[in-house]
């Protein structure tokens, strides 16, 4: 009896501790923002199919000096020739557009001009300028002495303000370019794409129709 009394009230081997609860959001939020930093930049670029063009594309594909896991080439091929200014700017919406719609929310997506060459790798400055800032697009600078922005290369995060500003500059573009006629009532700005984004930056209420986003270059 005494025996079976002494099992009854021996103590009882104590469970390991637990961990400590993580915080989720925090914890959440820094997978996502590894995870962006490991995932390939997608470098969207748009291709004729002349002999010309083509060669600039070998050109241009050639001079990247970032490894495959690094960045991602997406070429979008355009077989059409654009005879008239007002006409390239269809594509090249259509182009950024296709990044912005078909990365993951948050992302941050790459779109260049062919006539862009590369002399060292670029993934660790798109990250740094565009990833890890807390802005939505980064823009080339136009000029070394202007903070005129240029839109031959862009850093673009994947958001729903930043498409709608992209789609509404690619609809104004395209409907109001260079050389046709202006009409202030929808775009006070005569001219295309380029022009259409510096006078929005620099005059945000000039656009009201463009939706705010921040930038940097």
């Amino acid at each position: 009896a005494a025996h079976a009394a002494a099992e009854e009230t021996a103590p009882q081997a104590a469970d390991p501790p637990a961990a400590a609860a993580p915080n989720n959001h925090e914890e959440a939020e820094e997978q996502e923002a590894t995870t962006r930093r490991r995932r390939p930049i997608p470098l969207y670029f748009l291709a004729h199919t002349d002999n010309g063009s083509v060669a600039m594309r070998d050109a241009f594909v050639e001079s990247v000096r970032d490894a495959a896991d690094a960045v991602e080439l997406r070429e979008v091929t355009q077989t059409a020739l654009q005879t008239t200014q007002k006409h390239r700017y269809g594509p090249k919406g259509e182009l950024i557009l296709k990044a912005l719609t078909e990365n993951p929310e948050g992302s941050v997506v790459v779109v260049s001009d062919l006539d862009i060459r590369w002399f060292r790798p670029v993934a660790d400055i798109v990250r740094a300028y565009a990833v890890d800032r807390d802005v939505d697009v980064v823009f080339q600078r136009d000029e070394d002495w202007t903070l005129a922005v240029n839109l031959g290369f862009i850093a673009m995060r994947c958001t729903p303000a930043v498409r709608e500003f992209f789609r509404n500059v690619a609809n104004m573009a395209q409907r109001f370019a260079a050389g046709g006629k202006l009409d202030a009532r929808f775009n006070p700005v005569k001219g295309g794409d380029q022009k259409i984004v510096n006078a929005a930056l620099r005059h945000p209420t000039r656009l009201p129709m463009l939706p705010h986003v921040r930038w940097g270059l």
